[in-house]
């Protein structure tokens, strides 16, 4: 019996361990074991799992695949050293709190490819001081940039036709924000506690 047990381990090892660390199955990482530094997903990796990093605190950098669609919900919650990520164009979903609290990460640029920056999915990034939303993205969820403490400004893409409560919300040192005439209401609703605000220019579509 415990042969038996010792070979269905090694068949499953062999079908999902593509690549030293990762479990991936059929194009999902499910999880990540004992990686660090600078991370290079898999090449055939099409979605990231809830969970699968989170609260790694000795990941430095993450580097997707040109064929990565989703992140999932929490993926990288809570990696704390992670100072730069990399999404492939084509990426298209980025999961509630997917990167929430990686306080070392200072600069993002979210691809248009992805229609929706969900629920808190960057909230308590506080050392991001620069942000680009590719003219695509249609909606900036609740809670999306919660606590950036040290982004300075934004430039929100005629693209984006919803902004959800306090989706800016605490981003103290936000000074200067360029945002469609449309949605300015919505955006003043996203940004309380942006103490430094002092400038809101909008434009017409």
């Amino acid at each position: 019996m415990g042969d038996f047990i010792e070979r269905t381990k090694e068949k499953l090892l062999k079908k999902y361990f593509h690549v030293q660390g990762f479990v991936v199955n059929d194009g999902l990482l499910e999880k990540a074991v004992g990686v660090s530094g600078d991370v290079i997903i898999p090449a055939n990796v099409i979605r990231i799992w809830s969970h699968a990093f989170e609260d790694n605190d000795t990941i430095t950098s993450a580097i997707f695949p040109a064929g990565l669609k989703s992140i999932e919900d929490f993926a990288f919650s809570g990696c704390r050293a992670l100072m730069r990520v990399f999404f492939p164009d084509g990426l298209q979903y980025i999961g509630f709190y997917a990167f929430s609290g990686c306080e070392a990460i200072e600069a993002l640029t979210i691809p248009g490819t992805v229609e929706e920056i969900s629920f808190g999915a960057f909230s308590g990034c506080v050392s991001l001081r620069k942000l680009v939303i590719a003219d695509g993205v249609q909606s900036i969820e609740c809670n999306a940039f919660h606590n950036c403490a040290l982004l300075t400004s934004v430039e929100i893409p005629p693209s984006v036709t919803h902004i959800g409560g306090n989706a800016f919300e605490n981003c103290a040192s936000l000074e200067i924000a360029t945002v469609p005439a449309a949605i300015v209401d919505q955006f003043r609703s996203a940004t309380r506690g942006c103490t430094a605000l002092k400038e809101i220019r909008t434009y017409e579509i």
